[in-house]
């Protein structure tokens, strides 16, 4: 098992060597439904919307392609990156945009493959080469899984890229980032050592492996309530989200009494910026950036977020020197911090 790909009760997994297989009810019953795809090692799957209402359903191949199906995969379309001949590691999509993972890199199509534009400013690489594993699009943040290098992290769709990999070990095995999985700001890494968890949009990390015996975490899929995790042997494990939440993440943390929105470091700040805030409870957040006259330069943070204290990196890299407020809006709470971009 290679990869997975949700959408309602539709779940589509896809293996290395035997295609791609669709699942109505949760993974115990599994039909053949690539048929259309030249290539059998399915490592990458992605779903968004298309113009007609429907649901496009994108594979990336082992070998080379990418491949686009508009009904549940019983018909395929060919929209693979051209003269590339690489194998595509990972798909991923915020609906306006499609995104490639590849051996040589990360590539931008706006029309549903018909044309690629390449995006690796910022990513680092081995031998002048940014191996793009994996990819996990949410809201306006698109992250980047890579082969030794860990996460990325880039809010103008692959634009700029800056590193995340705070709480994930800095070791080569640890960060080979093998699959990513994204749901509002929760952020699910598959690694070489377990899954890794980001409640913060990937300012931070904690381990989420209670339970899991297999640590070499290839595939991740939400299904509902649940996380499903495809290892290296084959298996898939599952485990309540709640339960992650609750058990593994809380664990030698301590609880804020209070919401809190801290004045955010380094302040002054070029190009970039930490800001962290505490929430005593489970709560509806957002966390934007103002200017004097009140208007949105930036929304970091929307969604709903689990107890705890959370930090979050602004990159003003194409905002012009001013100054700034960070706004915390976390249930009936409301508060706001002055900072100073300097160029």
């Amino acid at each position: 098992m290679r990869c997975f790909a949700a959408s309602g009760n539709y779940l589509f997994a896809g293996t290395y060597g035997g295609g791609i297989f669709l699942s109505t009810d949760n993974g115990t019953n599994w039909t053949e439904v690539g048929a259309g795809v030249q290539y059998k090692n399915i490592l990458s799957l992605a779903l968004g919307r298309n113009a007609m209402g429907g649901t496009n359903l994108f594979a990336g191949c082992g070998g080379g392609g990418v491949f686009l199906s508009i009904d549940n995969g019983t018909t395929w379309k060919d929209v693979s990156i051209p003269a590339t001949g690489t194998t595509v590691n990972s798909l991923a999509t915020n609906g306006a945009n499609l995104f490639a993972g590849t051996f040589v890199g990360a590539f931008l199509s706006s029309d549903n493959g018909s044309k690629w534009t390449a995006v690796n400013n910022g990513l680092k690489s081995w031998n002048s080469t940014t191996e793009v594993r994996c990819l996990a699009v949410t809201g306006g943040h698109l992250f980047a899984g890579t082969s030794g290098w860990g996460v990325f992290h880039s809010s103008d769709d692959g634009a700029t890229w800056t590193a995340v990999n705070s709480g994930i070990p800095a070791m080569e095995s640890t960060n080979y980032i093998w699959t990513l999985n994204a749901q509002g700001a929760e952020i699910f890494a598959g690694t070489n050592r377990g899954v890794f968890l980001s409640t913060n949009y990937g300012s931070s990390w904690s381990a989420a492996n209670t339970g899991l015996i297999d640590t070499s975490v290839y595939a991740i899929a939400i299904s509902g309530s649940t996380l499903l995790a495809g290892t290296s042997k084959g298996t898939i494990w599952t485990r309540s989200l709640s339960e992650i939440i609750t058990s593994d993440l809380c664990t030698g943390h301590e609880i804020p009494t209070s919401f809190r929105l801290n004045q955010n470091y380094p302040n002054p700040f070029n190009p970039s910026t930490m800001i962290s805030f505490d929430l005593p409870s489970r709560s509806i957040v957002s966390l934007d950036v103002l200017d004097l006259l009140g208007r949105t330069v930036a929304v970091l943070v929307s969604g709903d977020l689990p107890a705890g204290t959370h930090t979050q990196q602004w990159n003003a890299v194409r905002v012009p020197a001013g100054v700034y407020l960070f706004r915390l809006h976390a249930g009936s709470f409301i508060d706001t911090k002055k900072s100073i971009l300097v160029k």
